[in-house]
């Protein structure tokens, strides 16, 4: 019995010393860092206001939708189409009595009045994507 009580008190002491052994390191795996996705250059296409020059307004209305206004003044016709970026102005002109209303001018300019560009402001009006669709004149 006391073989077997000094070989427990050896084997608990051994346990206790413990030895003088780092504990292992943890490594911390390296990850690759994804190539950046290059990015193409974009070409941004507006519509060419000046397309509807020469439509009448029959032809402006079917592309563009009802407008906000339309006033009539003798042989001048003018067609405002509102948004909240911008204000599109198509100025028909009938140059006999006769003819049909042409559009001669295509202005555009903000809710406060400051000019801006026609061709933004018609791609801001169609929407994105959507393309100027107009008959020959």
């Amino acid at each position: 019995m006391r073989s077997v009580l000094s070989l427990s008190l050896l084997i608990l002491l051994s346990a206790c010393m413990g030895g003088t052994e780092e504990p292992p390191q943890v490594q911390t795996p390296v990850v690759a860092e994804p190539e950046p996705t290059p990015v193409e250059n974009i070409e941004v296409v507006l519509p060419d206001a000046q397309l509807i020059q020469g439509h009448t307004p029959r032809d402006v209305q079917a592309a563009l939708g009802e407008p906000s206004l339309v006033r009539r003044d003798g042989n001048v016709q003018v067609m405002l189409f509102e948004q909240p970026s911008c204000v599109l102005e198509v100025i028909f002109f009938e140059k006999n009595a006769d003819d049909h209303f042409r559009a001669t001018d295509i202005n555009a300019r903000s809710l406060r009045g400051e000019t801006l560009e026609a061709d933004a402001c018609l791609a801001s009006l169609l929407g994105d994507g959507v393309s100027l669709d107009l008959p020959s004149p």
